[in-house]
């Protein structure tokens, strides 16, 4: 549940950049740490523990709010996987898993 509670802010910054005290989010200054503390292990550079094939350390993994279903839908939460996964109660589908202690 704390993994939920702190990943929902990146997730805000990231959809909703203008939340934050500041105009403009940067995704390797403000998302990238964070991503990084919780996500890399598994969706990191490192092709060799990668998973799903999802990189998560490209600002490219981000779309355009009218893009189709993808990752991160900049303004779209609906469309976004990322936000379904981080909200889900199915322990097949939740990110972080939960025992990942994340």
């Amino acid at each position: 549940m704390l993994t939920r509670t702190l990943l929902l802010p990146v997730t805000l910054l990231l959809l909703f950049p203008r939340l934050g005290k500041c105009d403009e989010v940067s995704f390797a200054k403000d998302i990238l740490p964070l991503l990084s503390d919780r996500c890399f292990q598994c969706h990191g550079p490192d092709e060799n523990d990668r998973e799903a094939d999802l990189r998560l350390d490209l600002p490219s993994v981000v779309s355009k709010p009218d893009s189709a279903a993808a990752v991160i839908v900049a303004g779209n939460l609906e469309k976004s996987e990322v936000w379904k996964r981080i909200i889900s109660d199915d322990p097949e589908t939740v990110m972080p898993p939960t025992g990942a202690h994340r």
